[in-house]
């Protein structure tokens, strides 16, 4: 009888069960989202979730529904909206084969040369160089005022200051011959053909177009 009591238990064998990743994939439910969420969809998107998402996220406040088999989808179901690709447009090109050359006009001066493009629908814009000989240009920059010292005698001038010496004193200091013709001497506003006494006057070269200094006559000490 003692040797039953040491006798080993016959026992079931119980099967080992294993879950496979399908198993997890089947684990969860179809629903059609109601509301726009950040982390999960957008509003009409069909998904499938975790019951446990379901729950406590979406459900709740009728943020989704589920997918019933054989019904549809409670609203119109979202469709992600198509990328634009916008292709920037190719350069023209600057010049063609038939397109004319644009004109060009040339302008000398004092041997320095301007080529100016021109367009033929300005007309009126075109350029004309002047007629006289010296550059008006050129004595604007480079001529300064003209100062004399003369000799008084009985309050005036004891050799008067006339166009000639004038034309002179300028060819003297920048080199540039200047008619008596295109010289206009004034006093204030009044013209005047020379200068007969010390003081302040005004010198206007040019005929149309005129560049202006000033004479400044001092009597000898």
């Amino acid at each position: 009888m003692s040797s039953n009591l040491f006798k080993q238990i016959p026992f079931a064998r119980v099967p080992l069960v294993r879950y496979s990743v399908a198993s997890k994939r089947f684990n969860k439910a179809e629903v059609q989202l109601l509301k726009d969420f950040p982390s999960v969809g957008k509003r009409g998107q069909i998904l499938k979730v975790s019951h446990s998402l379901m729950r406590n996220k979406l459900h709740p406040h009728n943020g989704a529904c589920y997918i019933v088999p054989g019904q549809g989808p409670r609203i119109p179901i979202y469709k992600e909206p198509k990328k634009i690709i916008r292709v920037a447009p190719k350069p023209s090109k600057v010049g063609t084969p038939n397109a004319p050359a644009p004109k060009k006009i040339s302008i000398d001066i004092e041997g320095l040369l301007l080529n100016i493009p021109k367009d033929n629908s300005k007309a009126s814009s075109r350029i004309q160089p002047s007629k006289a000989s010296y550059s008006l240009f050129n004595l604007s920059v480079n001529l300064g005022d003209l100062k004399f010292k003369v000799q008084e005698e009985d309050g005036s001038l004891k050799t008067p200051i006339d166009k000639s010496a004038i034309a002179a004193q300028i060819k003297k200091m920048v080199n540039i011959s200047v008619p008596e013709s295109d010289i206009t001497l004034k006093i204030k506003r009044d013209i005047i053909s020379e200068i007969t006494k010390t003081g302040e006057y005004r010198l206007e070269i040019g005929t149309s177009e005129k560049a202006t200094k000033k004479i400044f006559v001092d009597a000898e000490l």
